[in-house]
């Protein structure tokens, strides 16, 4: 005997197709689900492009702004070696005093002239050529860290 239910399972449209829940044939119904499944994609993949976007302007930004700190940072650091040499002592002292202002000089210059990515691919190199003493300048240079900001929370409280 057949019921109500079999008979609505089994109904079929007039284009020969299943119907399905929503009185529609099958065959409708699956290209409605590929047209909003490439929807999907679609809109998926333009919103992954505009977050590359997005990365790329921010890695650009950030970029230009560590270009910008190390060019400062060479001038002051040429400016610091000429007012060593002004005020540097005569005798060994002095050329003590020189021999620093000239490294100084030279280290302004290659800041100034170089890129981020020159900086880091040397400084990973001379990181791999003397690690002990890459350990050594890395702490000595948190230990003055440490020791300034402590100073700065005591004097500000």
């Amino acid at each position: 005997m057949t019921t109500n239910n079999d008979f609505d399972r089994t109904r079929t449209s007039g284009m020969g197709g299943t119907s399905g829940p929503s009185g529609l044939p099958a065959e409708e119904l699956k290209d409605r689900a590929v047209e909003k499944a490439e929807e999907l994609k679609d809109r998926a993949v333009e919103k992954a492009e505009e977050l590359k976007d997005r990365a790329s302007q921010a890695g650009q930004q950030a970029y230009e702004r560590i270009d910008s700190a190390m060019t400062a940072t060479g001038e002051r650091m040429t400016d610091l070696a000429e007012t060593v040499r002004q005020k540097a002592p005569g005798g060994q002292a002095g050329e003590v005093a020189h021999n620093a202002a000239r490294v100084l000089e030279q280290s302004g210059t290659y800041l100034q002239r170089a890129d981020p990515g020159k900086v880091r691919n040397d400084l990973e190199r001379v990181i791999r050529d003397h690690p002990i003493e890459a350990l050594a300048i890395g702490l000595g240079v948190g230990f003055l860290l440490g020791k300034s900001m402590s100073s700065r929370r005591n004097r500000y409280g």
